[in-house]
Formats: C-alpha cells, structure tokens, sequence
C-alpha cells in the first residue's frame, strides 16, 4: 500500500484520523465505496519535473489501488487543486456528521446542545476547533435552514 501526506485543515485531519485511521499502514484508509476514495483517486497524479521534495503534511492517506488504471507507485502526488477539492469534501462530510449529531440527539434523546459539543471533541480527540466552535457553527445553519423554511412558498 502507497501513502501520501496532504495538508488539511487541524480540525479535518483530526476528525478523518479518528474515523479510518489504519494502524497497520499507519495512515488514513478510505473506504472504498465513499467518494472522498473517488476523489482521492482523481486528484492523484505523478509529480511533474518542478514539485519538488516529498509530500509532506498533516494528513497521511493511503492511496487506491484498483484494478486498472492509475499506480500508486507512480501516481502519488496529490495536485494543489486535488487538495482543495479534498479539503472541501472533507469539510462538507465533517459538517454534515456534526449537525446530524446535534439534531438526533438533542431532539430523538433531549441530550444538551452545549453535552453534545463536548462529546464530539472528545470521541473524535479534537484540538483544532473547540466545542462553542461546533456550537456556533450549528447555530449559523440552524438559523439559515430556519430562513429557508419560512420563504418557501405555499399556494393557497
């Protein structure tokens, strides 16, 4: 298995290590059936004349390996604009699991949003964002999802 190592932001690379971490390759193992794995699979290329040393970041992947098409061995360079789309994803898929969490159990189970924030730190060992972080960001979309119930038209 091939590695890589990309730069995300501390909160990110937090929360996927505490997710897919794999002790044996000492890295991050996507599964395959998710598309960050398809995005990771795109956004590798080989390392053009000027790239200079290894990769180095905060996040070590490792890289799919399919039946055909691009090798690992040679396609283990993540692209500047890969990155990003990766970050973004990671993003979406952080955000999307914190909310989900704060709406199932502060509604299904009556658990405390502020209870909430403070477990999620502590299962996913993060040190990147704090728990009012979490909060407030829920808050944000709260309030825009709220917004967006209100405009939707009716007709009468």
């Amino acid at each position: 298995m091939t590695t890589t190592r990309i730069f995300l932001k501390p909160y990110l690379s937090e929360w996927a290590k505490a997710k897919w971490w794999d002790e044996r390759w000492q890295a991050v193992r996507l599964p395959s059936d998710g598309y960050l794995y398809l995005y990771l699979y795109d956004a590798m290329s080989k390392r053009d004349v000027a790239g200079g040393t290894a990769a180095s970041g905060n996040l070590s992947l490792c890289l799919p390996e399919r039946g055909g098409g691009k090798n690992p061995r040679s396609y283990r360079y993540v692209t500047q604009e890969g990155r990003q789309r990766l970050e973004s994803a990671f993003s979406q898929m952080f955000w999307a699991e914190v909310y989900d969490e704060f709406d199932c159990r502060h509604y299904l189970l009556g658990v405390k949003y502020k209870d909430i924030a403070i477990e999620l730190v502590r299962r996913w060992k993060l040190t990147g964002i704090s728990e009012e972080g979490l909060l407030k960001s829920y808050r944000r979309w709260r309030g825009k999802q709220r917004s967006q119930m209100g405009k939707r038209y009716v007709r009468r």
